[in-house]
């Protein structure tokens, strides 16, 4: 922290816990979402009988498994860009259960929502903490007395 209170760029206040980027926040819940989407599924395939369950098990417990690992990969680029390739497969899954291609076309949806939406706020975030900052800035020029009357 400086003399007038602010925090320096990139830093943060003792005890304040650094923002997180609203992108991977948005993205995390997409995905944690789609790994129990993908447990459901794979109920659905077992009451279908659509196979052994030990091969139905496996399939959808590590299809959950990866939609966890990129759950915590998606404040990184390449867990971004294996999360959109997970929303394919998802739609893909609709080749065994036909309903996944619409629950897959939602989530897909969702995923877009949640990049852009997430990327225009973390944007936002960003301008608006660089105006407090140059806002901040100048008040450090100010004499004790308060404002120049001019």
């Amino acid at each position: 922290m400086n003399s007038s209170g602010a925090t320096q760029a990139g830093q943060t206040a003792p005890g304040e816990r650094p923002r997180r980027s609203a992108r991977a926040i948005f993205c995390t819940t997409v995905l944690t979402l789609e790994a129990f989407v993908v447990l459901f599924a794979t109920l659905v395939g077992i009451g279908l009988d659509l196979g052994e369950p030990v091969l139905v098990w496996s399939v959808g417990g590590v299809s959950a498994l990866a939609c966890l690992v990129l759950a915590g990969l998606a404040r990184h680029r390449i867990g971004r860009i294996l999360g959109s390739v997970m929303q394919g497969l998802l739609i893909a899954s609709g080749l065994i259960i036909p309903m996944m291609v619409v629950v897959g076309i939602i989530f897909a949806v969702i995923w877009v929502v949640a990049l852009q939406l997430g990327r225009r706020i973390d944007v936002e975030r960003a301008e608006r903490d660089e105006a407090e900052r140059a806002g901040a800035a100048p008040a450090q020029d100010q004499p004790a007395g308060g404002t120049d009357a001019g």
